[in-house]
């Protein structure tokens, strides 16, 4: 599989060299998702992956406005600004920082005359890109680089290009008449030839002209010499590498012997693998380029030096003085059983993660655990009942008493009650769907963002789970009954069902309702949480909907007919079933992976199990109501 993968990408490398002219050392443009992404996956050194990949020695660049995007990122990005650093710089003409996006595309510009393969994790530049001739794209997927294939558009541009270049334009063709005939005249005039040879010189002249080939004479071809690769005398290995307790991920200093005796010092660090030397360099003189040089000259020999430097989220370990990530802490609400469980074995099974499982009963999480196999030092139980406010309190003050950061908050934990035909109430009297999946999440989502804030992981995000039968534009939105805010006149009026409706548009009680409901505030909350916090603090806000488990225990309170038939129907019928070992992953992916780390998107994944961006509804998206939503519900949980 790996054989046939990397025949794939050196296809790709010779259709780029053959038809747009690509050449070594080939240069790679980078922006900051995928130098996160390498830095993430430990994807390093940078310069021998990528070169590894493309068959040849590659240069990384980067642009001043990425390193002004990922500065702007905060401590959350401050590795990926180190290494973005350490690259060189391609000139983007911007006096004011633009997006790096934007940035990336007026480099490349129409032609990408520079040839430079663009290296990114954004799924929309990676689609603009498809549609613009000569520009080949390399992207990761967790620990594994891919280069794309050309697209349709750029392969017909290929062809028709070729097809070009096969034939003389007109303006070509007399361009070489009047060279050969003013040659012609030149040379009889000073040779005296006669007018019979003249004619006969201006027929060859014309057949060359008209493209007729002369006949090729035969050429006998001569003794083949040796196998130079047999008689290649073998290298002598100097003793000059690094001792080997020295840290190779660490910041060093390499001295290059240079003419006249003089050294010079290149900067080399754990990003990349190989010194860009002042010699390489000076062959990239496009006036679109520009390199960071840093040179100290001296004579004699320069000895190595290495610093230790600390980065967040990253810990020195004493074993070759490697950096290495430490262990994230990720909090999941109801992780005693379906999806939560799923997404709690998955991520403790990386050894990455710690998972702080945030339940109602603690016996029965406990023994979930165990029976899903779950090493013990991978998690801890801790007691969250989401149907008391006073609860939810209590826990964010036992977590902060554990001393533990966090990096990862996921709101998973629901009800749904859909044969239920009067209200429940919580402890602090809301209606029961609404206050645990939704006022209960939000009061733990408002406590514990200032923790997620301090954390310094590289990326830290909030996930709150949202659900299909939410989304009104999906054919399982439409199923009755509908889900529907209304105006919030229930929510306002305290739903309390004295006072007011126990409904959240004030109308009538419905248990599936209600449900679906609680899901449209899940999506509204995720994306004012979006609003009012990515850009000042770099966290990631996101929603999802991992499919349809039709076996989670979700349905344990329907009708047993439902319960005994629905499973087969979404696994025959719809083709619409992933069970909960699958959406368990799905939910990990958006924990953790980097190519899912975008902000205020509600990610859905399609029957080849890939993930995309999915469309919300109407009423989901409306950034009116949400406001609304935030500003009554804050007063209902006591933080306004």
């Amino acid at each position: 599989m790996r054989v046939k993968k990397q025949k794939r990408h050196r296809k790709v490398v010779r259709f780029y060299s053959a038809c747009f002219g690509f050449r070594e050392p080939y240069k790679v443009l980078c922006d900051g998702t995928f130098i996160h992404h390498l830095l993430h996956h430990r994807l390093t050194p940078a310069d021998d992956v990528i070169s590894h990949l493309l068959g040849a020695r590659a240069l990384l660049f980067t642009t001043r406005c990425i390193i002004g995007e990922l500065r702007s990122l905060g401590q959350s990005h401050s590795e990926a600004l180190e290494a973005a650093q350490q690259l060189i710089t391609a000139r983007c003409d911007h006096e004011k920082r633009v997006g790096a996006t934007a940035c990336v595309e007026s480099v490349i510009g129409e032609t990408n005359s520079e040839h430079f393969f663009v290296a990114t994790q954004d799924a929309d530049m990676r689609k603009k890109f498809r549609e613009v001739p000569g520009v080949p794209v390399i992207y990761g997927l967790r620990n594994s680089l891919f280069i794309e294939q050309p697209s349709t558009q750029q392969r017909e541009y290929a062809k028709s290009t070729g097809e070009r270049r096969l034939h003389m334009g007109e303006s070509e063709y007399l361009k070489l008449y009047k060279s050969d005939l003013k040659g012609m005249i030149t040379n009889d005039s000073a040779n005296g030839v006669t007018e019979g040879t003249q004619l006969t010189r201006n027929f060859g002249s014309t057949k060359r002209m008209l493209g007729v080939a002369e006949k090729s004479k035969f050429k006998r071809k001569g003794a083949k010499g040796p196998n130079p690769l047999s008689c290649k005398k073998k290298k002598k290995k100097d003793d000059t590498s690094a001792p080997q307790n020295q840290a190779s991920f660490l910041p060093s200093a390499l001295s290059a012997r240079k003419e006249g005796k003089v050294a010079c010092i290149v900067k080399e660090s754990a990003f990349l693998g190989s010194s860009i030397l002042e010699h390489h360099k000076s062959q990239f003189n496009a006036p679109v380029l520009r390199t960071k040089r840093e040179s100290n000259h001296s004579v004699g020999v320069v000895k190595a030096q290495t610093t230790a430097v600390a980065a967040p989220g990253l810990n020195q370990s004493t074993v070759h003085g490697k950096k290495v990530l430490r262990k994230g802490v990720v909090v999941i609400t109801g992780a005693s059983s379906g999806l939560g469980l799923a997404a709690a074995k998955a991520l403790a099974e990386t050894e990455k993660w710690h998972v702080v499982m945030a339940c109602r009963d603690f016996l029965k999480a406990e023994k979930a655990a165990q029976s899903a196999g779950m090493a013990k030092e991978n998690y801890s139980i801790m007691h969250l009942d989401l149907a008391s406010l006073d609860s939810v309190r209590q826990f964010v003050h036992g977590f902060r008493q554990s001393g533990r950061p966090l990096d990862v908050l996921v709101c998973n934990a629901a009800i749904y009650r859909p044969t239920a035909r009067t209200p429940t109430y919580t402890a602090d009297g809301y209606e029961m769907s609404v206050g645990v999946n939704h006022l209960g999440h939000f009061l733990l989502a408002n406590m514990l963002l200032d923790d997620l804030k301090k954390s310094d992981y590289p990326s830290r995000r909030l996930i709150i789970l949202g659900s299909i039968t939410g989304n009104t534009n999906t054919l399982a939105g439409n199923v009755p009954p509908k889900a529907g805010l209304g105006d919030l006149r229930g929510l306002a009026g305290g739903l309390d069902g004295r006072n007011s409706s126990a409904m959240i548009d004030g109308g009538a009680f419905d248990g599936a309702k209600a449900y679906k409901d609680s899901k449209i505030c899940n999506m509204l909350t995720m994306q004012e949480l979006h609003r009012r916090f990515h850009e000042d603090t770099g966290i990631t806000f996101a929603s999802l909907y991992p499919g349809c488990i039709a076996t989670t225990g979700l349905f344990r309170e329907h009708i047993p007919l439902f319960r005994l038939l629905f499973p087969p129907f979404q696994k025959f019928v719809t083709k619409g079933f992933v069970s909960e070992d699958e959406s368990g992953k799905r939910l990990a992916q958006v924990v953790g992976d980097t190519s899912l780390s975008k902000s205020g998107v509600y990610w859905s994944w399609n029957k080849n199990s890939a993930s995309f961006e999915n469309q919300l509804s109407e009423e989901a998206s409306d950034a009116v109501k949400a406001q609304k939503l935030w500003e009554i519900s804050e007063k209902m949980v006591g933080l306004a």
